[in-house]
């Protein structure tokens, strides 16, 4: 789901700034040569402006919504991207249910980018999933 409006355009200039912050001194972002993905853990709790993003109530509604109002922040990942991801499931945590919520701080288009869905594959029968789960 696309969310357009969820934050301000200073608040997205806020949050761009901490993610740079962030990937430049905690996630080898100065390493980033565009050949391949740049992925670190837990880019909210390096600066105060992605922090913020736990409190705002834009945020808070989007998640709560779907998971209802009791729900823990448990972690996350930043990403310069680069090229095709193949599809893959996120999470195979057995019983443990979680929520992604991502942030594209680039433009991005239905061609060159974005979150891609294929239908039913929350569930853990399905072909993806099992594919993944058990390789060939």
């Amino acid at each position: 789901m696309v969310v357009p409006g969820l934050l301000s355009p200073t608040e997205i200039e806020r949050v761009i700034e901490g993610f740079e912050w962030s990937i430049q001194n905690q996630g080898g972002g100065a390493d980033h040569d565009g050949n391949k993905r740049t992925m670190f853990g837990g880019p909210i709790e390096h600066t105060p402006e992605l922090c913020a993003l736990m409190d705002h109530p834009g945020v808070l509604g989007l998640i709560g919504g779907v998971t209802g109002d009791d729900f823990n922040y448990c972690g996350g990942d930043g990403n310069y991207y680069t090229g095709d991801t193949k599809w893959h499931p996120d999470g195979n945590w057995g019983q443990l249910w979680a929520t992604k919520a991502a942030f594209y701080l680039d433009q991005v288009w239905r061609d060159n980018g974005c979150l891609r869905v294929i239908p039913g594959s929350h569930h853990p029968e399905h072909f993806i999933r099992k594919d993944k789960i058990n390789p060939p």
